[in-house]
């Protein structure tokens, strides 16, 4: 009697074990994006020298100024930098004695540590020939203007002078 509700429970047990499964498909997807190659400098306001002579018309080099770019950036690991600069000049006229040329150098740096100096010369407004190199890919740029000794006392006047930097990425 007891050998029929064992058959039973083992009858019942073998209907409720699932039948081998049938093998299976499976897909991969991908899912792709893109970023485009971009450099950003989102300015900077004029950076001032202040007096560039003593009470006594003397030369009094003020030393170097530096504009500070937080938001400029490149995602690009061979993004490329020329920095070009023009001298201080005024546009009131040097007589005998008298410049109104104060020449400037420039550099530029990034956040992560890459400076590259603008090695050539210019020639009073008429800006240097400018000089590159990489500078990978950054966030935050500063730009450093030195201005140098005149050749001569200062004429009266307004001083102005520029640096330029432009930025290529490249992969």
């Amino acid at each position: 009697m007891k050998k029929l509700p064992i058959a039973a429970v083992g009858l019942a047990a073998m209907a409720s074990t699932p039948a081998m499964a049938a093998a299976g498909t499976s897909q991969t997807y991908t899912f792709n994006g893109h970023v485009d190659a971009l450099c950003s400098i989102s300015g900077a306001a004029a950076v001032d020298f202040g007096a560039l002579t003593d009470g006594s018309g003397n030369y009094a080099n003020p030393g170097a100024k530096t504009a500070t770019d937080t938001g400029a950036n490149c995602n690009q690991a061979g993004t490329t930098a020329t920095i070009k600069h023009t001298d201080l000049t005024t546009s009131n006229p040097a007589t005998t004695g008298f410049t109104n040329i104060v020449p400037l150098s420039a550099s530029l740096s990034t956040d992560q540590g890459v400076t590259i100096a603008d090695t050539t010369n210019a020639s009073g407004s008429t800006a240097s020939t400018g000089t590159g190199g990489t500078i990978k890919a950054f966030t935050g740029l500063t730009v450093t203007a030195t201005p140098g000794t005149p050749t001569a006392r200062l004429v009266a006047g307004s001083y102005s002078g520029t640096v330029t930097v432009t930025l290529t990425p490249s992969a």
